[in-house]
């Protein structure tokens, strides 16, 4: 893994790269052919790789529209610098970027970097009213002499096109095996360690509990599959995500994480759930050793599907 520089001046000193635009969130099979794309080009051409995209989605400033993220900042960034990326430009999306025209914004801020490629996705647009598009690079390279990539739409057996809105439907229905499937890494969940209602150590079954960063999609309510990654170790877990209405003690989701055959204490540490497949949906019990019953029953399949 590379040493990346993260900034979010739009114009550093930075000359003759390779560019990858685009917004990633998620990171999928098409993010990750024009990322890809990228990089092969800095190394060929002896350029810095480098990034440009955005904290906030531009849907957020332009619409007024809650965008739940699939990916955070950081797991982005994590990704990028795995790819082998040297320069993450990661700006906010401001009043003043959103009227910037294409012809400014590409002057200004694409050729200050003096690329020698760029990669796109088919559907790429940056500047005011959308100009700055496929077409437009098209007619900018043959002018600058930078080479132009451009990723075709991907669509799947189902006719569906691989994209974030795709993805994001499939996190809602809990299809976490599809999920996985086309995203760059497993979809996952990280954050520190909180205290609860300790009614998992009571039930013989004691959980990390961890919440949602503010704005990241949160998958369909339900008991998944998964992996637990606690010091950089991966540990078979399952976990529960929802209001635990068996008990109706909170209407804000949570997720408790149980991690098979560990018995660490784990408050105030920062942990990694991985969602694998989903084993049911959250459902109310008539009772606590109802409830018991089946968590050891939840344990048994998702073991099952995991060791295979």
């Amino acid at each position: 893994m590379t040493d990346i520089l993260v900034t979010e001046n739009l114009t550093p000193d930075i000359k003759g790269t390779s560019i990858a635009l685009g917004f990633f969130d998620g990171i999928h099979s098409a993010h990750k052919k024009v990322l890809q794309s990228a990089v092969d080009h800095a190394k060929q051409l002896g350029t810095k790789s480098v990034v440009i995209t955005f904290k906030n989605h531009p849907m957020e400033l332009l619409y007024d529209f809650r965008y739940d993220f699939i990916t955070t900042v950081e797991e982005r960034i994590e990704i990028f610098k795995d790819m082998g990326f040297d320069v993450v430009i990661m700006a906010d999306f401001t009043r003043e970027v959103a009227s910037t025209t294409a012809e400014d914004y590409f002057n200004n801020v694409i050729m200050n970097l003096e690329p020698k490629s760029i990669s796109i996705g088919y559907n790429h647009k940056f500047g005011s009213k959308k100009l700055g598009d496929a077409i437009f690079l098209k007619n900018k390279a043959q002018e600058q002499g930078f080479i132009l990539d451009v990723t075709e739409r991907m669509v799947l057996q189902n006719a569906s096109t691989i994209s974030s809105t795709y993805i994001k439907g499939l996190i809602k229905a809990g299809d976490m095996e599809q999920v996985n499937k086309l995203m760059y890494k497993p979809f996952s969940l990280k954050n520190v360690v909180i205290s609860g209602m300790r009614r998992g150590r009571w039930l013989g079954f004691p959980t990390a509990n961890l919440e949602f960063p503010k704005k990241k999609i949160i998958p369909h309510f339900g008991v998944y599959a998964g992996y637990t990654i606690v010091d950089g170790v991966k540990h078979p877990s399952i976990a529960n995500i929802g209001v635990r209405p068996t008990f109706a003690d909170t209407e804000k989701p949570l997720t408790e994480v149980n991690i098979l055959g560990f018995n660490k204490n784990l408050y105030d540490e920062v942990i990694e759930f991985q969602f694998v497949k989903k084993i049911r949906d959250e459902i109310k019990f008539p009772n606590p050793d109802a409830l018991c019953s089946q968590i050891i029953l939840d344990k048994k399949q998702a073991l099952a599907f995991l060791n295979k």
